[in-house]
């Protein structure tokens, strides 16, 4: 966040934790190193290893999302506790909201819907009792719109996002504002507004501030070789993916490198190159897996068994389709009632897949993972 979205700005001056002796920074790293039943979580008083361990686990959004999750929760809970004691004016409000709104974020990741909306409220109710609220409610607000691209309501997240945009840039919150225009990008592809998501994503992988934020800068590069390969253009969408590679490798982070595999995959599907998709699906899904996000899985599982079906590996289709099944029930990853999911159980069931079912749960789920 911008430092011009604080009130008074100081010169923050790093000085040993009076508790350990060490740097803030080293003592939350060790912090976390610990099982939580062998943590002293008095040394989260201090206000600066509050701050380092948030961002340890904000690091963790793309590579370990579960884990930021659990730790952002528990954090949650120690500083709801009466008995704790956190800084001096709105801190502990500050520091609720934050944990509040990392756990939310990281379980919109791992595709716990509910659970993230519950965590945005938390934090909502929370950053309104600090003193500065309008930058805090702002962040709530952005992770909110992405929450309502993820359950396909792209009509929410074009009539609210201007005004979100427009309070980002007044903040200079720059690196946000970043991400907000990726997500309008995203939510215009999914509309059907092609041209326009195509003029977008250039406009942000051509932007200054996209080398700041290499991972929205790989995720547009990855939009636009999606956008060229659904229309037939293969060596474009080659040519972004291509460029895509050395920034995800340089970030290190699994997400963007899962994104990029299922990307591929789709792209190799369209080709006609199925059994090269069936392979790339399987790697994108392993690294999913690695990072606990169980609605991406169970994705390239149905993704996958939609190629075996083409190339006639009957058996090994309807085994992806009965470990996507689960998580795609106890996600709600589709509408209640949806017909063809209960053609796809029924068909699974008696060993005869229906392809037209496959597909359409699958154009679905593809619809909100973006």
């Amino acid at each position: 966040m911008s430092e011009t979205c604080r009130i008074i700005s100081f010169p923050r001056v790093r000085q040993r934790s009076p508790a350990t002796g060490q740097d803030p920074q080293a003592t939350a790293i060790r912090f976390l190193s610990f099982s939580p039943n062998e943590r002293d979580y008095e040394i989260l008083a201090e206000p600066e290893v509050v701050l380092d361990v948030f961002k340890s686990l904000r690091e963790k959004f793309d590579s370990r999302p579960a884990v930021a999750a659990d730790e952002a929760t528990r954090v949650y809970n120690w500083l709801l506790n009466p008995a704790s004691s956190v800084g001096i004016f709105d801190e502990r409000y500050y520091f609720l909201g934050e944990a509040a709104l990392i756990a939310g974020i990281s379980r919109r990741l791992m595709g716990v819907r509910e659970e993230a909306a519950l965590w945005f409220d938390r934090a909502d109710a929370s950053f309104r009792h600090t003193v500065n609220p309008a930058p805090y409610l702002t962040n709530v607000a952005h992770a909110r719109l992405a929450l309502y691209y993820d359950m396909r309501r792209y009509d929410h997240v074009l009539e609210l996002l201007p005004s979100v945009a427009s309070s980002l840039e007044k903040l200079k919150m720059t690196r946000e504002l970043f991400r907000c225009q990726y997500l309008e990008a995203s939510a215009l592809k999914e509309s059907g507004r092609l041209a326009e998501a195509r003029s977008k994503l250039r406009e942000l992988v051509g932007s200054n501030a996209s080398q700041s934020d290499e991972t929205i800068l790989g995720l547009a590069l990855i939009s636009l070789g999606d956008l060229e390969s659904e229309e037939g253009f293969f060596d474009q969408a080659v040519s972004f993916y291509q460029e895509a590679m050395p920034i995800i490798q340089r970030s290190g982070r699994p997400l963007l490198s899962a994104h990029l595999k299922a990307a591929m995959g789709t792209t190799f599907r369209n080709q006609g190159k199925l059994n090269l998709a069936v392979e790339t699906f399987r790697s994108a899904s392993a690294e999913y897996d690695s990072l606990d996000m169980r609605s991406w899985v169970a994705y390239t599982h149905v993704l996958s068994a939609e190629v075996l079906l083409a190339l006639n590996r009957t058996r090994e289709a309807e085994w992806e389709i009965l470990l996507a099944l689960p998580v795609i029930q106890e996600q709600k990853m589709v509408p209640e009632g949806f017909a063809a999911m209960s053609l796809l159980n029924e068909s699974v069931r008696r060993r005869k897949t229906d392809p037209r079912a496959l597909r359409e749960v699958r154009e679905h789920l593809q619809a909100s993972r973006s």
